[in-house]
C-alpha cells in the first residue's frame, strides 16, 4: 500500500535482488571522469577507461571474497 510508504525507511524494491549489479554504470562512470582528467592522449582514453573499470571491479570482487572468508571461516574459528 503507497500510504504508509516511508521513502528513507522503506525503499521501493524496483531491482528486487540485482540491486548490486548497479555497480558496474557507477564504476564505469567515475574511470571515464577519471580518465578524462588524468589521460594525456585521447587515443588512448576508451583502452584506459576500460582497463581500469576492469581493474576497480576485479579487485572489489576479491575484497568482497577476502572478507566473505573471513567471516565465514576465521570468526568462527576464534574461541570465545
Amino acid at each position: 500500500m503507497i500510504l504508509g510508504w516511508i521513502p528513507f525507511l522503506q525503499p521501493l524494491d524496483i531491482l528486487g535482488g540485482g540491486w548490486w549489479i548497479l555497480i558496474v554504470p557507477l564504476v564505469f562512470g567515475i574511470a571515464m571522469v577519471h580518465r578524462s582528467v588524468r589521460c594525456m592522449s585521447l587515443s588512448r582514453y576508451w583502452g584506459e577507461v576500460v582497463s581500469m573499470t576492469a581493474t576497480s571491479l576485479a579487485v572489489m570482487a576479491l575484497l568482497a571474497i577476502g572478507i566473505w572468508a573471513v567471516l565465514e571461516f576465521a570468526l568462527p574459528a576464534i574461541p570465545v
